[in-house]
C-alpha cells in the first residue's frame, strides 16, 4: 500500500529523499535487493564516515553520520547510481538517474533525542551532529531555494502525512521525504 501511494509521486517527479527505510524501500521499489547486513541480523549502531559524491544537492563531501539498522542495499537498481560508501557499508546513498530522488541510509536528520530514542552512543556533542544537518538543509535548499516565504507556509499548510511505527513520510507539493 506504501509503495502504491508513493509511486505516482516519484514517477511525476516529485523531489524525494528516502532515509533509511526510506533508502531500502526506494531501491527495492526500483529494482534493487536488501537484506541483512550480518548473518546473526544484529543492528548496526552508532556513526559511520559517508564518502559522497557530488549529486543533484549535494557537493562532494566526507563526514560522519549516524546508523541505526539491520538491513542495507545490497544491489543498486538499474536507473539508480551510488552516490555515497562508507567502510560498512558499500551503498550508503543512491540518486535515480532521471528522476529527482536521492536516498541516504544514515540518519542526516539524528537529534540527541534521536539518540536516546534509538539506543545510540549519548556521547555525541551537537557539532558532531552538524554534518548531518547540513545534508538535510541543503537538500531543502535545493528544492525550495527559488521559492518566497509565503509560498513555503502554503506547502507546509497542505502538507500530508503518514506515519507507521518506523517511519514518516511528509509530502509537501515541492517534496516528499520518507524516513
Amino acid at each position: 500500500a506504501l509503495e502504491a501511494w508513493l509511486r505516482p509521486h516519484l514517477e511525476r517527479g516529485v523531489p524525494t529523499l528516502g532515509i533509511c527505510y526510506g533508502h531500502q524501500m526506494l531501491a527495492f521499489m526500483f529494482g534493487g535487493t536488501v537484506d541483512y547486513m550480518y548473518p546473526d541480523q544484529r543492528k548496526h549502531l552508532g556513526s559511520r564516515t559517508l564518502d559522497m559524491i557530488a549529486s543533484g544537492p549535494w557537493p562532494a563531501a566526507k563526514g560522519a553520520l549516524m546508523v541505526s539498522h539491520n538491513e542495507a542495499v545490497t544491489r543498486v537498481p538499474p536507473d539508480m547510481r551510488v552516490i555515497a560508501a562508507s567502510d560498512a557499508v558499500a551503498i550508503d546513498g543512491l540518486s535515480h538517474k532521471r528522476l529527482p530522488i536521492w536516498t541516504l541510509q544514515p540518519h542526516p536528520e539524528a537529534t540527541l533525542a534521536f539518540l536516546r530514542q534509538h539506543q545510540l552512543p549519548q556521547d555525541v556533542h551537537a557539532h558532531e551532529l552538524s554534518f548531518g544537518h547540513g545534508l538535510a538543509e541543503e537538500f531543502l535548499e535545493y528544492i525550495w531555494y527559488q521559492h518566497d516565504i509565503d509560498t513555503l507556509r502554503e506547502d507546509v499548510a497542505r502538507a500530508s502525512f503518514v506515519a507507521g511505527d518506523d517511519f514518516v513520510i511528509v509530502e509537501y507539493d515541492r517534496g516528499v521525504e520518507i524516513s
